[in-house]
């Protein structure tokens, strides 16, 4: 069997932690950003509601469709799009 050092084991459940710890920081993080993003449509959504309800358009479709309409510009304006590109120089 061959000698493994007794530093190796204490490094490795360094790194462990270490490991875990930088994992639940992203993972705050991710939440933190969903959490933002999600508060910026719903602020969007609320304000083209008013401009409209304030404006009185006058429309065919119905309150609930008028709406409908207004959270999905809204997401659109407020989502982030995340991308991974190669660039070759």
């Amino acid at each position: 069997m061959a000698f493994i050092p007794p530093s190796f084991h204490s490094h490795s459940r360094l790194f462990l932690v270490i490991f875990i710890q930088m994992n639940l920081l992203a993972r705050a993080q991710e939440l933190a950003r969903r959490f933002n993003e999600d508060e910026a449509i719903q602020q969007s959504f609320e304000h083209r509601r008013r401009l409209r309800q304030f404006l009185g358009a006058r429309s065919p479709l119905p309150e609930e469709t008028l709406d409908d309409l207004d959270w999905l510009a809204a997401r659109r304006s407020c989502r982030q799009t995340r991308a991974i590109a190669l660039i070759i120089p």
